[in-house]
């Protein structure tokens, strides 16, 4: 089942903030270049704040039979034709996942969906380019 919190939503359940804060714990924003516990708290914020409207536009959530949360995807209209997925995450989702991005998109008749992912995360690659994706650009980088 798939349910779109309302952007005027003030409240966000503590288990999305988990799973966002635990998802993430491979990505660039992690130790020895930021501090142990900054990831977590890093992506619990913008998941936050996608549920609030204030950074994403929407969180689309998947819910378990039970109706627990089991994955999430926050996506945000950057124009009349183009919106970027921000964080998709939820492990055995993706498809699910990138199919109601496509639907959100598509009901809103826009063209270009974008994700940005690292060249190291090859299971979101894969994912992405099974659902139609193709890689347009990549970057570096780096941190002292």
């Amino acid at each position: 089942m798939i349910s779109a919190p309302s952007r005027r939503l003030r409240w966000i359940s503590p288990r999305l903030r988990e799973l966002a804060a635990l998802a993430f714990a491979q990505s660039r924003f992690r130790a020895p270049w930021y501090a142990d516990d900054a990831s977590g708290r890093f992506y619990a914020q913008w998941i936050e704040n996608a549920v609030r409207g204030t950074f994403d536009h929407q969180c689309l959530v998947l819910r378990a039979p039970d109706g627990d949360i089991r994955a999430f995807v926050s996506l945000r209209q950057l124009s009349e034709r183009e919106a970027r997925i921000g964080l998709l995450a939820g492990r055995g989702a993706g498809a699910e996942l990138m199919q109601a991005a496509q639907r959100w998109a598509a009901l809103r008749e826009l063209t270009t969906l974008r994700v940005a992912t690292q060249m190291g995360n090859t299971a979101a690659l894969k994912r992405y380019i099974l659902s139609g994706a193709n890689v347009e650009s990549t970057a570096y980088w780096l941190y002292r």
